[in-house]
């Protein structure tokens, strides 16, 4: 390989988008999974958009992280008639901010394992928050729900008590799924995949 090669190969990362491909189908393997055999929010979502973020390259490959969890959640809209998720965006695109701004240059797993909690922190507040919005905007879809959360800030507070265990799910499949995805990269990457394992620690693409 010459060195025009090698730039190409690790300006597009093709290693990063093989195990982003990969983390999709698990994505939609695990969501469509039933809470009995997965856990409530264990899903590897969120650190498949943090290593994207991160490792994947070029930039305008990043909405592929995306795919695999809208098309599960149009399928739960058109199939289930679930309500779209539209906090969930909000949160999915500050886990890939995060991956880009804080891992892009950095293989310390220490710093790898604190950002999946802030990430999965931020998606807690942010998509509780949603849920919170909806229940002061429209009420009547939730009459029948065993819990409806009043336009208050007690209201907000026990909206984040109730989706606390979903918070478990996410602290725990985040930190599992992002050790696991930039593992793999990096041992990969080193063996496999020189010019692409230098380049994840040099100056953006």
């Amino acid at each position: 390989m010459n060195a025009t090669e090698s730039k190409a190969s690790a300006a597009w990362r093709p290693l990063a988008l093989l195990l982003v491909l990969a983390a999709s189908l698990l994505v939609i393997a695990f969501r469509l999974m039933p809470y009995g055999i997965r856990g409530v929010n264990f899903v590897p979502a969120g650190a498949m958009l943090l290593f994207a973020g991160a490792r994947l390259r070029p930039r305008f490959l990043l909405p592929l992280a995306l795919i695999s969890l809208l098309a599960t959640d149009l399928y739960f809209y058109q199939v289930k008639d679930w309500p779209f998720p539209f906090f969930n965006y909000i949160g999915y695109v500050l886990y890939a901010a995060l991956g880009w701004g804080l891992l892009a240059r950095t293989r310390n797993p220490f710093g790898i394992a604190g950002t999946a909690l802030v990430g999965g922190t931020m998606f807690f507040l942010v998509t509780n928050f949603g849920v919170w919005i909806e229940h002061v905007v429209q009420p009547e879809m939730f009459a029948h729900q065993p819990y409806q959360y009043p336009p208050t800030f007690a209201g907000l507070m026990l909206c984040f008590e109730m989706a606390l265990p979903f918070f478990q799910g996410t602290f725990a499949s985040d930190l599992l799924f992002t050790g696991l995805l930039f593992g793999a990269y990096a041992v990969l990457a080193k063996a496999y995949f020189p010019a692409e394992y230098s380049a994840a620690s040099e100056v953006r693409s």
